[in-house]
């Protein structure tokens, strides 16, 4: 049986017990980090756990809608087995949500094609089992001389970024195009970092130019078997300096030949994901669903 649980209904323990099981678990779905990112989201819930899928819902206009939440990529099934049937949990969401548009996870299948509208998007995968040389090999022209372009600037990579730094570069740089980011995402965003290096789950990197001055950070969230790359940010001198390809190299070289991979979160833009598959890392694609319950003239409704 497939049912839909409100947020004080859900056993944190089994949800999160049943993450452990899933060979597709990704933080994203992890109770603590739907705590952050969405909070009271509810969820589906198949038998005793044996299945899970998280539902974020706002209200607008007074219309209920489920929505895929700043700093996560997707949301969708997770359990036991691969291949999971999206659809009976889709459908088995409350009537008083009118309107849904969220990603599934890159296992997951949609069986009925009319349920919803779909569309492909991508993120980028990088497999660090190799050795250094062997995962060097596999760096596009431009990404090597970039790397050395940083190394003759003298850039000096350091661990240990503090949160708030790094959000601070990002809201500067990258941030000042986000126009849908207001001051409470970026609070949420260094609460989300804080929060996952309290739990092992992340490193902060920074890439260092003349008299001390930050010219790149990144946060990468996660532990092997997979890393994901969440937000970083690049000043001027820095992009043309290639700061941000050094840092990358550097996670890279430091975690090569583990028995993980780099995500790195992942764009559909064509510069940003070519920026990625220079490194080496090969395209994965998801599902961006969109279920429209609105009648006219709200059928224009968008979250």
């Amino acid at each position: 049986m497939i049912r839909y649980l409100k947020h004080d209904d859900i056993d944190p323990q089994r949800w999160d017990a049943c993450l452990d099981a899933s060979p597709y678990a990704m933080l994203f779905a992890r109770s603590w980090f739907l705590d952050l990112v969405a909070p009271g989201w509810d969820g589906i819930v198949q038998g005793n756990y044996e299945a899970v899928f998280p539902v974020a819902r706002k209200r607008k206009w007074g219309i209920a809608y489920a929505y895929q939440p700043f700093f996560t990529r997707y949301f969708g099934v997770y359990g036991k087995k691969t291949g999971l049937a999206a659809d009976p949990f889709v459908e088995t969401m409350p009537g008083d949500v009118m309107y849904m548009q969220f990603a599934l996870h890159e296992s997951n299948i949609l069986a009925k094609k009319n349920l919803a509208e779909t569309r492909e998007r991508r993120f980028q995968l990088l497999d660090l089992s190799g050795n250094q040389e062997e995962l060097r090999k596999g760096y596009a022209e431009n990404t090597r001389r970039n790397i050395n372009r940083a190394k003759r600037r003298g850039f000096e990579i350091r661990e240990g970024v503090e949160p708030e730094q790094i959000a601070g570069i990002f809201r500067s740089t990258r941030g000042r195009e986000l126009k849908e980011y207001k001051p409470a995402d970026y609070s949420r965003l260094v609460a989300l970092m804080e929060a996952c290096q309290a739990r092992g789950e992340g490193v902060s990197l920074g890439v260092y130019g003349e008299k001390d001055r930050p010219e790149a950070a990144a946060f990468i969230m996660g532990s092997a078997p997979r890393f994901i790359f969440l937000k970083s940010g690049v000043s001027d001198v820095g992009r043309s300096g290639g700061a941000m390809h050094a840092l990358i190299d550097k996670f890279i070289r430091t975690h090569a030949g583990s028995d993980a991979s780099l995500d790195f979160g992942g764009s559909s833009i064509p510069g940003v994901s070519r920026f990625y598959r220079g490194f080496g890392a090969a395209d994965v694609v998801y599902l961006q669903i969109t279920v429209n319950r609105l009648k006219r003239p709200f059928r224009m409704f968008r979250s």
